[in-house]
């Protein structure tokens, strides 16, 4: 099997995208070595671990219409030679090109779901598609139902994390807030990740509101992740129920500090709202860094959560219910043997997800297709 991953993204990148589609493509890389391109928009610096191609164009707005020639053309030079036989995608611009030109390359079409977008474009791409890899199980159910798509030609794989990034951190909790310049008397509540996706909230607001149940504890709130516009907002917020003496706020930050920021909190929450993509099409990545993190996790109850999270690796409370955060959060810090049971066995758990063992059961899908010339 030979496999491309194409994309339009530009390298490196803080976006969440980006990040899993790297990490996704290190992981193929490893399993096929140079049976494995991965194909981008262009790279600002130079990837490691990964075999990668740069289309070399960065004009946002032309950049499908630019895409098509270029893969046309690309194709025609590799493709109809039998070098690659599978073409990874999750991009709907770039797959509606794929689906187009399948038929005249002959290529199998991988799709790595992410969002449904419930549109004419979706179902055109969905019937050209012969591999599924989606996120959660719900993503399965409706490919099933909604689209009468083979259950064998889909297959579940939620996101991950590098434990390395984690395991590598031999500090205390009290040295990396001193690096850190957080508070060292506090109990800190941590979110870590970008404040809004696509204009929605995130939870920040029940995670301020609920400060009006936790009065009775010496805690500050730290946000981690903002824009300046979204860090304003939230501070005028905070203000607006006089709550900003107990919340730090700190802009969006590099990749690898992500997990120094995850190890400095005493609890991570994740307190998303009720809204559909939230609740049925996410596995985000911050729910595997906190459970690598060692911190135990306060999260609303949504099926997509449920998927990773329970009962056991963490405290999961009803979704845009500031009380029961407050209730969450004061369980843990009034119950020390319940915080380290669910933290220890989240901290066991996370082992299954790490972006290697993501990669091997990808691919382990895609070779099971006796079609696949190897």
């Amino acid at each position: 099997m030979k496999l491309i991953y194409l994309t339009s993204n530009q390298f490196p990148s803080q976006m969440a995208n980006s990040q899993q589609i790297l990490n996704t493509s290190r992981g193929f890389y490893k399993l096929l070595n140079k049976d494995f391109l991965l194909i981008i928009a262009n790279a600002f610096e130079s990837l490691k671990g990964v075999n990668y191609k740069e289309v070399g164009f960065n004009k946002k707005g032309l950049r499908t219409f630019y895409y098509f020639f270029w893969t046309f053309k690309f194709f025609f030079k590799n493709i109809n030679k039998k070098d690659y036989n599978i073409v990874y995608c999750r991009d709907s611009n770039l797959l509606l090109i794929l689906s187009l030109l399948k038929n005249l390359f002959h290529y199998k079409i991988a799709l790595e779901y992410h969002r449904f977008e419930k549109t004419s474009k979706e179902k055109f791409i969905i019937k050209h598609v012969d591999y599924f890899i989606v996120i959660t199980n719900y993503f399965k159910d409706l490919l099933i139902k909604k689209f009468n798509v083979s259950k064998d030609k889909i297959i579940v794989v939620p996101d991950a994390v590098d434990l390395k990034a984690f395991e590598a951190i031999d500090i205390s909790t009290q040295s990396i807030r001193h690096k850190l310049n957080l508070p060292l008397d506090k109990n800190l509540i941590g979110f870590i990740g970008r404040f809004k996706t696509k204009g929605q909230e995130k939870g920040i607001k029940t995670m301020i509101e609920s400060l009006r149940f936790l009065d009775d504890l010496d805690i500050s709130m730290c946000f981690v992740g903002g824009t300046e516009d979204e860090i304003e907002e939230y501070k005028t917020m905070a203000d607006k129920y006089n709550f900003g003496h107990k919340c730090i706020f700190i802009k969006y930050q590099l990749t690898e500090m992500v997990p120094f920021y995850a190890k400095a909190m005493d609890i991570l929450t994740m307190p998303f709202p009720w809204i559909e993509h939230y609740a049925y099409y996410i596995s985000p990545m911050k729910m595997f860094e906190y459970m690598a993190a060692g911190k135990p996790i306060v999260a609303s109850d949504l099926p997509s959560i449920r998927e990773i999270l329970n009962n056991n690796n963490a405290i999961l409370i009803a979704p845009n219910n500031p009380k029961m955060l407050a209730e969450g959060i004061k369980t843990i810090l009034n119950d020390s043997f319940l915080a380290e049971k669910i933290l220890s066995r989240a901290s066991e758990d996370v082992k299954k997800y790490t972006w290697d063992k993501r990669a091997e059961r990808i691919i382990d899908f895609l070779k099971k297709d006796e079609n696949i010339i190897n």
